[in-house]
C-alpha cells in the first residue's frame, strides 16, 4: 500500500511540474509578445531540402530551432514591430490543429519571426506553402486564411524577398488556401 502511495505521489508531483512549466511557458510568450522591445526577421532554410551533411554545416552557423538562417534583419521600424506582434499574439489568426494532427511540414519558404523583451525571447516559424505557424515555446496552428496579413508583415522587414508570397501554381494555392479564388 505504501509503494502505491508513493507512486500515486511521483505522478501527482510530476503533473504538477508539467503544468507549472507549461504555465511558465505561455506566461513568457504573453510576456513578450505583450510589448516586445526587438524584432528580428529571418528566411530560413528548408532542412528537408538538403544533405545531412549539408544541414549539420549550416547548422553550425545561425539557426532558429533547427532551421538554418538564409539570412535576415533587425527591424527598426516600431510600426512593423507591433503590426507582427499584434498578428502572433491573437490566436484567432492562427487556429489550433485538430486532435490526432501532427506537424509535419519542413518550412518552404520559410520565414522566422524572433521577438526580443530585454533578455527573453519568442521564436515564431511559419512556412508560406502549407500555412503552418510554430510559436516556440508553446504551440502551433495555421495562418492559412491571414496569410496576406502575415506576408505584408513580412515584406516590411524583407522587402526583397518574394519568394514565400504565392506558392508556385494555383493549383497548389487552391489544395492548401481555402481562401484561394477558385
Amino acid at each position: 500500500m505504501r509503494a502505491l502511495r508513493g507512486i500515486i505521489a511521483v505522478l501527482l508531483l510530476a503533473g504538477i511540474a508539467y503544468f507549472a512549466h507549461e504555465r511558465r511557458d505561455e506566461r513568457l510568450v504573453a510576456r513578450v509578445m505583450a510589448k516586445p522591445d526587438r524584432l528580428r526577421v529571418y528566411r530560413i532554410s528548408n532542412p528537408a531540402s538538403l544533405s545531412k551533411q549539408q544541414h549539420e554545416a549550416l547548422m553550425r552557423g545561425p539557426h532558429i530551432l533547427e532551421f538554418p538562417i538564409i539570412y535576415g534583419v533587425e527591424v527598426r521600424d516600431r510600426s512593423v514591430i507591433d503590426e507582427a506582434a499584434a498578428l502572433v499574439r491573437d490566436p484567432r489568426n492562427y487556429p489550433q490543429p485538430r486532435p490526432g494532427e501532427e506537424n509535419t511540414c519542413d518550412p518552404n519558404p520559410g520565414i522566422a519571426f524572433q521577438f526580443l523583451r530585454g533578455r527573453e525571447h519568442v521564436e515564431v516559424v511559419m512556412c508560406f506553402r502549407c500555412g503552418e505557424l510554430w510559436i516556440h515555446p508553446t504551440g502551433w496552428g495555421y495562418f492559412i486564411g491571414m496569410r496576406p496579413m502575415f506576408a505584408h508583415a513580412v515584406h516590411r522587414a524583407l522587402p526583397k524577398e518574394a519568394a514565400f508570397d504565392v506558392p508556385e501554381d494555383a493549383d497548389d494555392q487552391r489544395r492548401w488556401d481555402p481562401y484561394a479564388a477558385r
